[in-house]
């Protein structure tokens, strides 16, 4: 009896939890009982890919310890037969390509060929010598471990010689036991709404993630049309946490917010992409009246301007319920709108604080806090409806702020706005406009004036001392042809005179991105002292200067000079 109490088994699996592959081995060469609680660790998590991955024969031998299996490629006719032995698998992804090999024209079955030896048993016995039998040995390998799939991501784009899913193979995915919580279905591959909807419907019940990515719906029809037929049979309540819905064609947004969104009670984390064209962007959102009260991320974007508008994003925006003080204090913590018609309205429900109803139907009030108070990242990059006073806003009413990413920012907001309370904020995104054309009424502002201003716009700067990157490259809102390019615009003078020396604060500086499109005015002795201040004498050093550095090529290629010799990397720019 050994009376170690280290040598218990499950203290030894649970050590092996927290090592590598190479490790692991070295363990299991100490003893026999290290062997017999190491060695299935080994197995555990297996990634088959083109050029690195553990011999077949081994992998068929072993299959009874695999718990996560990972496809990066398949190669047809030399995968083993896994289908049956697999039986406890935890974890499967399944492969974005699918490789035609011929049998008898591989390495290996060539050398047995001039040995004389017999193929082996799992290559002659490969279900998969064609494209089609790959979908009916997926669909047997999931329906397999049905009762232990915990997380199941097809990660698609497959070749265009690979056939379309089976839908035998989708129907395995549906039958999955309430173990399974995470699908992720990332593939350009066409899918019918009515297949797409039975997964959801036989899923959402005990999914927490689902991530639909990338896919083209193969035939028409309506969302509303497979709803109530949902109707006549026993409505299930989603479970899902996490839901990603990208890339969509031909699919109305209203119907994908009321079938698969708004019912989503539990929701933490919402992304959505839309991009839906041949489709109006005016669509009604004061059908539902749900609320998802545990919502913290948002994430709705399009990369056709304004295709969801102001007031739609608002009555989403107002559906993410505020919670009140004390224990259940919260809000949305991350918020990404680039690309849409965000305005005011939508900054109307960030803002707001107050009472609100509990129920639509009820006239019980509860606090509301405003989502200011805890937004820590922000991106409304080209949006076309968010000006600079509302920039000017967020820095001075989020006080737990860690990124914004804006269009832009006027420096007569800046000196009449109230000072910025986002001290710790490390990722700033946003230009910095000091054009003598202020707001919509165009009215002009002397140049004087401007910059006498730019001294004031440092030491703002120079308070947010964790800021780790800054960028004040120019994005303007879409469409873009109507706007001013960036090299019209002008901006900071990067110079001491104009009160650079106040940055000496920001220590942590690791990236500085400047306009590319126009020089910042920066010289020779601008560069010499962001070399001593933020890479000789900075406890964290500079890594990265990349735009425009100077106002002349000569001087350019001098300060770029200057930067690469200290380690700094600069791009060449063209």
């Amino acid at each position: 009896m050994n009376d170690n109490q280290w040598d218990l088994p499950e203290i030894l699996m649970i050590i092996g939890s927290f090592l590598g592959q190479c490790d692991l081995a070295r363990c299991s060469m100490v003893c026999k009982a290290w062997q017999h609680s190491f060695y299935p660790l080994i197995w555990r998590n297996i990634v088959r890919t083109l050029r690195r991955s553990p011999p077949m024969m081994l992998i068929h031998k072993n299959a009874q310890h695999i718990r996560s299996l990972k496809y990066d490629f398949f190669q047809l006719g030399l995968e083993p037969d896994l289908s049956e032995d697999l039986c406890r698998l935890e974890r499967l992804v399944l492969p974005g390509s699918v490789m035609q090999t011929s049998l008898g024209n591989t390495p290996l079955l060539k050398a047995l060929a001039s040995t004389n030896e017999a193929v082996p048993v799992h290559l002659s016995q490969s279900p998969c010598h064609d494209r089609s039998g790959v979908w009916d040995y997926f669909t047997r390998m999931i329906r397999q471990n049905q009762k232990t799939l915990q997380v199941l991501s097809i990660e698609g784009y497959l070749t265009s010689y690979s056939t379309l899913p089976t839908y035998d193979f989708w129907s395995a995915i549906a039958g999955c036991s309430s173990r399974l919580r995470t699908l992720r279905i990332k593939s350009d591959r066409q899918i019918s709404l009515s297949t797409l909807h039975m997964l959801w419907r036989m899923t959402c019940d005990h999914l927490e993630t689902f991530d639909v990515d990338g896919y083209s719906v193969l035939h028409g029809g309506k969302l509303r049309d497979l709803q109530e037929q949902d109707n006549e049979e026993e409505t299930k309540e989603p479970s899902i946490q996490h839901l990603r819905l990208t890339n969509f064609q031909y699919v109305h947004p209203q119907e994908m917010l009321e079938t698969w969104i708004l019912p989503c009670r539990k929701l933490k984390t919402l992304v959505w992409k839309v991009d839906v064209p041949h489709f109006s962007p005016e669509w009604d959102t004061e059908s539902a009246p749900e609320y998802w009260p545990q919502l913290e991320s948002i994430e709705i974007t399009s990369e056709r301007s304004r295709k969801i508008n102001d007031k739609q994003l608002a009555a989403i925006l107002s559906r993410a319920r505020k919670r009140g003080s004390g224990e259940n204090r919260g809000g949305l913590v991350r918020l990404d709108l680039r690309g849409t018609g965000c305005g005011e309205s939508s900054w109307q429900v960030l803002r707001t604080t107050g009472t609100s109803r509990t129920n639509i139907d009820t006239l019980q009030l509860r606090p509301v806090l405003s989502h200011f108070q805890t937004l820590t990242e922000l991106d409304v990059t080209h949006c076309m409806d968010v000006g600079s006073v509302m920039v000017q806003e967020v820095l001075s009413s989020c006080p737990v702020l860690r990124s914004i990413a804006a269009n832009s920012i006027h420096i007569l907001d800046i000196a009449a706005g109230d000072p910025w309370v986002c001290l710790g904020l490390k990722s700033w995104s946003v230009f910095i406009n000091i054009s003598s054309n202020h707001g919509m009424d165009m009215t002009s502002v002397k140049t004087d004036k401007l910059n006498d201003l730019q001294p004031l716009v440092y030491q703002h700067l120079a308070r947010l001392t964790e800021l780790q990157t800054l960028n004040f490259d120019y994005k303007p809102p879409l469409p873009r042809q109507s706007h001013q390019s960036s090299t019209q615009l002008p901006t900071l003078d990067w110079q001491l005179k104009r009160g650079l020396d106040a940055l000496s604060s920001l220590t942590k500086l690791r990236n500085l991105h400047f306009l590319k499109g126009n020089r910042m005015g920066m010289t020779t002795s601008s560069a010499k002292w962001m070399i001593e201040n933020w890479v000789v004498k900075g406890p964290i050093k500079l890594e990265s200067v990349e735009g425009r550095l100077g106002r002349q090529k000569t001087e350019e290629r001098a300060i770029g000079k200057m930067f690469r010799e200290h380690g700094v990397h600069v791009p060449i720019l063209g």
